[in-house]
């Protein structure tokens, strides 16, 4: 009776994932000089998510530009393995793809997993 709640509970947050990402993880590459680099290659791809911003207070204003301080969290299936230090690439849209930098270990719950992530670069 619990798994079936259980599943009927994560289809239902299943069905809110209206965007993708792909995870990329470090990789370790000998280069030819014998020293080793490290390169993020993709290791899942097109995997369903939602994604929540949230920004606090008023804009932060320097010299160079004015910044409002956000929080990035990202919605996924439990299944999903996402190591900490993983690169995400999220796709919002078809012309909005952002990268983020995995700043936490996920919390995963039996019906999703939440994911705090920073943003990297921002192409639109």
């Amino acid at each position: 009776m619990i798994s079936t709640a259980r599943n009927a509970a994560k289809a239902a947050a299943e069905r809110l994932y209206e965007h993708r990402f792909t995870v990329l993880e470090a990789t370790p590459k000998k280069r030819a000089n014998g020293t080793t680099e490290f390169v993020f290659e993709p290791v899942s791809s097109g995997v369903p998510c939602r994604v929540s911003f949230k920004t606090f207070g008023g804009a932060a204003k320097s010299e160079t530009a004015s910044t409002a301080p956000q929080t990035v969290r990202l919605y996924c299936s439990p299944d999903i393995r996402v190591r900490p230090g993983s690169r995400i690439h999220v796709t919002l849209s078809e012309s909005d793809i952002r990268e983020y930098v995995l700043s936490g270990t996920p919390a995963v719950y039996p019906t999703h997993q939440e994911i705090e992530l920073a943003l990297e670069t921002e192409r639109l």
